[in-house]
């Protein structure tokens, strides 16, 4: 079967490889397709080093072949499958820090979702796959894993029906954590120098738009919430002056969710008194768990949201690199590998 491999920094195979061979409580799964993540990315490009090199995680696909043991499953059935699932008992799954689980870490699909064929191991086949209903699309359900990392992140913020949030950056993550606030009753104002995206992001349901080059973004935010300013910044981007002009912008009390990470060896400050006398928070948000995967797919299901628009190439797995520059010259917005 085909599958890429990242033999080194920038380095991409198409490699010819067995067939995996599915033990008791595992499957496997014919690839349909899978997303191309800003996180396969930094990993091809050398941003990610210590981590295990695993390209691919947010797959659809149809079972061909399970193990003994395995009940939930038949040949025939659509699934989304995740990469990681963690354990739900050790002390950070008590704590609600799953991603910070050792199992989580440590489980994986293989070869990765870059692939014709992927094995499914046991803990995922009970923990991170899920089928998909007949009335959702393979597009559709692509994007299950992205948007249920979003509806984490929402999650995680505390927000009231009627606070204001501020999604930094719209890409297809900033667009896909627009549709989920705004299913908590939450008002969204988008931020990104790309006006063409801003309009999307009003299309999605922001209340507001707003360019730091052409907008006085702190007064806009000041007067849009009353005078307080944003109940949380949501930031897909990360930087020092995205950061500091966060912390103009949000009320005392406000949280910043730091939903990415800055490029690497990148320090940053923040003004520590500026925090304790305003009692600002700052947090981050990584990855998703089944809840969250299941609930998405159940959102899907009702046309709660609609990831699927958000597709902007279908690419075959020879041209992977191709949809790598696009994601990093800012040219598409969702691409599906389709092996």
């Amino acid at each position: 079967m085909k599958a890429a491999l990242l033999r080194q920094v920038n380095e991409v195979e198409i490699a010819d490889l067995e067939m995996p061979q599915i033990g008791p409580g595992e499957i496997l799964v014919k690839v349909y397709a899978c997303g191309l993540c800003s996180t396969d990315v930094s990993k091809i490009r050398g941003k990610e080093a210590g981590t295990q090199i695993v390209l691919g995680h947010e797959v659809v696909g149809e079972v061909v072949q399970v193990g003994a043991e395995v009940s939930r499953f038949s040949v025939g059935d659509r699934v989304v499958v995740a990469h990681h699932a963690p354990c739900f008992i050790c002390h950070y799954c008590r704590h609600g820090n799953y991603s910070m689980c050792s199992d989580f870490k440590s489980s994986n699909i293989y070869p990765g979702g870059f692939a014709e064929f992927i094995q499914v191991p046991r803990e995922n086949v009970n923990k991170a796959t899920f089928k998909i209903p007949p009335e959702v699309s393979y597009e559709d359900a692509a994007l299950t894993e992205p948007a249920a990392c979003c509806l984490r992140g929402v999650k995680l913020s505390h927000l009231l029906p009627g606070d204001w949030a501020v999604v930094v950056g719209t890409g297809t993550m900033g667009l896909l954590l627009t549709q989920m606030l705004c299913l908590f009753n939450v008002n969204v104002i988008a931020l990104d120098l790309d006006n063409s995206r801003l309009a999307v992001a009003l299309e999605s349901g922001a209340r507001w738009a707003l360019n730091p080059q052409r907008d006085d973004v702190t007064g806009e935010i000041k007067k849009f919430s009353d005078g307080r300013g944003a109940d949380v910044a949501i930031l897909t981007v990360v930087n020092q002056p995205i950061l500091d002009l966060a912390l103009a912008y949000l009320r005392d009390g406000g949280k910043i969710n730091l939903f990415a990470w800055p490029a690497k060896d990148v320090n940053m400050s923040v003004d520590f008194y500026q925090m304790f006398r305003r009692e600002l928070g700052i947090f981050g948000s990584y990855s998703t768990t089944s809840i969250e995967l299941q609930e998405t797919l159940d959102l899907i299901k009702m046309q709660k949201i609609s990831p699927g628009k958000l597709i902007t190439h279908n690419l075959p797995l020879s041209r992977l690199m191709e949809g790598v520059k696009l994601v990093e010259e800012g040219q598409a917005l969702k691409i599906l590998i389709k092996p």
